[in-house]
């Protein structure tokens, strides 16, 4: 056998007809050879295999036997076998040798990948060809073993690059080895600057950093220890650490390595939770309480300032739940003043019943602004705003823009509790108006009974005193008693006629009365009758506003209220009368018992006199009651008011406080005839003037 590169030239070779003529009877060689850890394979031109090593058989999952006879490249993958019949053509003219790489198919049909180094060794058989053998190692578990190594270090690098979580290795003083990209978005700064950047620095409070190094030092590892570390804009992250030690060989402390968890957003999500609780919680709670209104909503109101971390808080309603806004509670720091108007924002809101959210920087992302207003319209259940619900803070807040949805359930919760409030003062008021119509009818019904029999005696003792002045000496001083007796007479007829009135039990002639214009005539003969330090303004709607009224009842009651509002000015003000169409709808008629929906023409009578007190007004259309002194009148001025807007089917509303004046309401229907109408008598001249009783 002679190698590569010592063959010389000994003249004809016997023929060699196989493995065994060329090694002949040595069993060491051949035992060698067959026992080779090594694949080999002893192949002629055509690539048959002449002889091959027991490793070789095991590698293509086939007995020894099976292999000889064969053509090698039958057990070469197809993709692989020009490849392969290239080389062994290399190999055979004795050309320079190469490894290469070759994937076999076993008897299972499994891949395996062969590592050859052909033309080792070059042979000359008898016919005239040669044979090569070649050997080659089984790589296939190697090979494996690389891909899962790439697959491993693509997997980590893939972790690493896409973690949403920060991966980080630093050392003990603080210097980034290295850091994943995620790391951007929680810090603000680009990987390079982090690389850069002192660890140290990127703790809110310095003192967590040593803590953290106290104790994954001394335990080895530490497993979700928050820290609080900060954004490039100053943004505060709530974060979990979990970190190893990493140590040298000889067991010193190098660094550490882990991840960081930012748990901001799950942190305030927890937090807001537990403040929509918080704040649920003081709603119901004082809801159920039996409480006055404004006592209610400053309850709440003070709790919802303290727990949603505002400075000040207001609450403005709207009377009777559809009126104008007043400030119902005010809490917190820079409280408003009771009588302030309220701010532009809130008068907005309660027109638009649009929310408002004011914050202190852009939305969005780490560094978004906590919110610093917040004006939140209160909608009752048919969409009308009862409310309007404002919080202040001249430092943002750790509320935003985003919980929207948050101020929306507090604002439905608050309309539930001021439902049930104005619910609850509807059914108290309807409460006292109702005892006082019947205690008003009760005492109309007696002040009837009363007015009839004494209005049977005054006609007695009338009558009685014209007989005997027929008889009586014009000058005698008998005559002038009887006279006395006769204005007696008349002053209680006109007392009898004032009760009656009040009592309703005396009928009126209706026929299309115009406010305004009635209004406007009685105002000419106001003034001798209020006094010249009292100022009359009118505000008087134009055109015709038609009522089925008596107008000498009209103007009744214009000089009754007109009498009564001077005597509440003594040091002068003004008087002031206005008339306006009003349209009452259902929920506004369930404010008073004697109101029904409709068209109706309201004569207001005002004066910014001394005003009264809430015992007064509860009282002040009874029968005789008067707050002026013995002797100042018969109490009965507002009675017959009162009893005269019953009778044309309207009602009257009074407001009033101690030292901001009275406001009367009337509401008399429009085209309406009472029950108690009888037609008017002809009209001898339309410029008379009826007579005006003016007891009050």
């Amino acid at each position: 056998m002679a190698r590569k590169g010592d063959r010389q030239d000994h003249g004809p070779q016997p023929p060699v007809p196989g493995f065994r003529d060329l090694v002949g009877d040595t069993e060491a060689y051949r035992f060698l050879f067959r026992k080779s850890p090594a694949v080999s394979l002893l192949l002629d031109a055509d690539g048959t295999i002449l002889d091959a090593s027991e490793s070789a058989a095991v590698t293509l999952g086939r007995p020894l036997d099976d292999l000889l006879g064969k053509s090698a490249l039958d057990f070469v993958k197809p993709e692989d076998r020009k490849r392969a019949g290239a080389e062994l053509e290399r190999s055979l003219a004795d050309d320079v040798p190469r490894r290469v790489e070759l994937r076999v198919i076993t008897s299972d049909g499994t891949e395996r990948t062969v590592l050859f180094s052909p033309g080792h060794v070059l042979f000359s058989l008898g016919d005239g060809t040669g044979a090569v053998l070649i050997t080659g190692a089984d790589i296939t578990g190697r090979l494996d073993a690389e891909h899962a190594l790439r697959e491993s270090e693509e997997r980590y690098r893939s972790l690493f690059e896409e973690s949403l979580d920060v991966i980080y290795i630093t050392t003990r003083d603080g210097e980034l080895i290295d850091i994943s990209p995620s790391a951007e978005a929680l810090f603000g700064y680009t990987r390079e600057e982090l690389l850069r950047r002192d660890v140290h620095l990127l703790y809110a409070d310095p003192k967590d950093r040593r803590r953290f190094q106290e104790e994954v030092e001394s335990k080895g590892s530490v497993r979700n220890f928050e820290v609080v570390l900060l954004h490039k804009d100053g943004f505060r992250n709530t974060c979990l650490l979990t970190s190893t030690l990493r140590r040298a060989a000889d067991g010193t402390p190098l660094g550490y390595q882990g991840i960081i968890r930012n748990i901001t957003q799950s942190k305030l999500a927890e937090e807001a939770r537990e403040r929509e609780r918080a704040a649920f919680r003081a709603i119901a709670g004082t809801a159920v309480q039996s409480e006055d209104l404004q006592g209610v909503t400053g309850k709440i109101l003070e709790e919802l300032v303290d727990i949603l971390g505002f400075d000040s808080g207001t609450i403005h309603i709207r009377r009777g739940g559809a009126g104008e806004l007043t400030l119902a509670a005010a809490a917190g720091e820079a409280v408003e003043a009771a009588d302030a108007p309220p701010p532009s924002g809130v008068r907005r809101a309660a027109e638009t019943a649009e929310s408002a959210y004011r914050e202190s920087g852009p939305s969005g992302g780490a560094a978004a602004g906590g919110l610093k207003e917040v004006i939140l319209p209160i909608r009752g259940e048919g969409g009308t705003t009862l409310a309007v619900f404002r919080l202040v803070s001249a430092r943002p807040t750790t509320l935003t823009g985003r919980d929207s949805p948050f101020f929306e359930t507090i604002g439905g919760m608050l309309a539930a509790v001021l439902e049930r409030q104005f619910a609850r003062q509807e059914r108290e008021s309807l409460g006292q108006q109702l005892l006082h119509a019947q205690k008003m009818e009760a005492v109309g019904t007696l002040a009837s009974g009363v007015a009839h029999d004494f209005n049977n005696m005054l006609t007695a003792i009338r009558g009685f005193a014209d007989l005997a002045m027929m008889g009586a000496d014009p000058h005698s001083r008998i005559r002038s008693d009887l006279e006395s007796i006769q204005g007696a007479a008349d002053r209680g007829a006109a007392l009898v006629k004032q009760l009656l009135l009040f009592s309703r039990r005396d009928p009126v002639e209706l026929e299309p009365v115009d406010v305004s214009k009635t209004t406007l005539a009685v105002t000419a003969m106001l003034g001798p009758l209020i006094g010249e330090d009292i100022a009359i303004e009118t505000e008087l709607v134009d055109g015709p506003r038609t009522v089925w009224a008596d107008e000498g009842s009209i103007q009744q009651i214009l000089v009754n209220l007109a009498v009564n509002a001077r005597d509440a000015m003594p040091d002068g003000g003004t008087l002031t009368l206005r008339t306006n169409e009003a349209t009452v709808d259902q929920h506004d008629a369930a404010r008073h018992p004697d109101a029904r929906p409709g068209r109706y023409v309201m004569l207001t009578v005002s004066d910014d006199g001394r005003g009264m007190d809430r015992e007064t007004v509860e009282r002040v259309f009874e029968p005789f009651f008067s707050t002026k002194g013995r002797g100042s009148g018969t109490g009965l001025g507002l009675s017959v008011v009162y009893g005269i807007v019953e009778q044309h089917g309207g009602w009257i509303e009074l407001e009033s406080e101690p030292g901001r004046g009275t406001s009367f309401r009337i509401f008399l229907p429009v085209g309406e005839e009472t029950a108690t109408a009888r037609p008017k008598a002809p009209v001898q001249d339309e410029n008379d003037m009826p007579e005006l009783p003016l007891a009050h």
